[in-house]
């Protein structure tokens, strides 16, 4: 067996024991599941109430399921953090090139997929608010203060440096990570400079370093180890220097907006999961009803499809009025402050819209709804 061969074959062993050591509290948390059966008996005059204790057992069945993915959330980002701190020591802050025969190689396969599921996690649970960018920081990334990250592709975030008020939205590619047809491994640096917005579905290349208050505006390219000077605009391949646009006078709509609270933060991340708590509530309701009816079970098993989807079109009814609320009716264009106030309702109802489809996706529901939108359109667009 080559030395090479052997390096990857110990670094997957290492991988499969991590990920067991991740997922062994989730474990745990899930066995004490299925005790909650033989405890959560319930009497009342006449005996057991059969269809209090399945729907004590539903819901705290459920709580330990969340419990034990956060925990294991948790136990990944740790292993991370680890991981990223001993292959940030071994390959320093410059360019470097990691051999495939080497034991930093092995390093860098570990911390590379612990990291793919942290970030896959992370960015479901958190993208579009300040704590995805305190996974990077936790994680060893240079993050300045007041960034925010609808969602990027980073595979070595102690690699990466922003400044302050950085934006990078959906689809972005910082690309951090090079490997060659021989199976080394090129990894470098990338800066981001303060007040500069990368925009969605962007890519940018290895060692690259761009300056502060430039905008890279989606499907652009930035090559690598290219150097961006401050106040650019980066469109596809053109360069156009920031104070020769319009885009120089945003800044005198957003200077008297303040950055929202930590409270804000958090409270719209909270709301956020609202349509997938009351999706969660509707199935425990359908599976409360079998327990409660067991003479019925086939009828209701039969009905399962409908009835969720009578609870997915609920829920998407019930995000409108919040989406209204949060916006003000219907939105409006116009300049806003990274993770102001203003900034937060916006996103917040975005991603409710988005949850909400998310939800009919596969329903009928969901069919519905973009033959509204389309009719819609077209009833506006008759009028103008």
């Amino acid at each position: 067996m080559k030395l090479g061969q052997f390096i990857k074959a110990v670094a997957v062993l290492v991988l499969f024991i991590s990920s067991w050591v991740a997922i062994l509290p989730a474990n745990v948390l899930l066995s004490k599941a299925f005790l909650l059966e033989s405890r959560g008996i319930y009497h009342d005059g006449t005996g057991v109430n059969v269809a209090r204790v399945h729907l004590g057992l539903f819901i705290a069945a459920i709580g330990v399921v969340m419990a034990a993915f956060l925990t294991y959330f948790v136990c990944l980002v740790i292993l991370s953090s680890v991981y990223g701190y001993l292959l940030h020591k071994a390959i320093g802050k410059g360019p470097a090139t990691i051999k495939r025969s080497s034991v930093t190689f092995g390093l860098w396969y570990v911390f590379d997929r612990i990291w793919f599921m942290t970030r896959m996690i992370g960015s479901g649970l958190l993208r579009g608010t300040i704590f995805y960018t305190w996974l990077y920081k936790f994680c060893g990334g240079d993050i300045g203060e007041n960034n925010f990250f609808e969602g990027s592709d980073v595979r070595l975030p102690f690699m990466l440096t922003t400044g302050d008020n950085v934006v990078v939205e959906a689809g972005a590619k910082l690309e951090m990570v090079v490997i060659k047809k021989n199976g080394d491994v090129t990894v470098d640096e990338l800066v981001v400079g303060d007040g500069t917005v990368i925009g969605p579905n962007t890519h940018i290349g290895l060692g690259a370093k761009i300056g502060a208050s430039c905008m890279i505006k989606s499907l652009s390219l930035v090559q690598r180890g290219r150097k961006i000077p401050d106040a650019t605009i980066i469109e596809g391949h053109e360069v156009t220097d920031l104070n020769q646009t319009e885009e120089c006078e945003m800044k005198q709509f957003v200077e008297d907006q303040v950055v929202a609270s930590l409270g804000w933060h958090l409270a719209s991340l909270v709301i956020s999961f609202i349509p997938v708590v009351i999706s969660i509530l509707v199935s425990v309701l359908v599976i409360f009803l079998v327990t409660l009816f067991p003479h019925t079970i086939v009828l209701l098993v039969a009905l399962y499809p409908i009835c969720m989807t009578i609870g997915h079109i609920f829920v998407a009814i019930c995000m409108l009025p919040l989406r209204s609320l949060l916006v003000g009716g219907r939105a409006s264009p116009g300049w806003e402050k990274v993770n102001s106030r203003s900034f937060l309702r916006r996103q917040l109802a975005t991603s409710l819209y988005h949850s909400s489809l998310n939800i009919l996706d596969g329903t009928v529901g969901h069919s519905f709804h973009f033959r509204g939108k389309n009719l819609l359109q077209k009833q506006l667009h008759t009028s103008t």
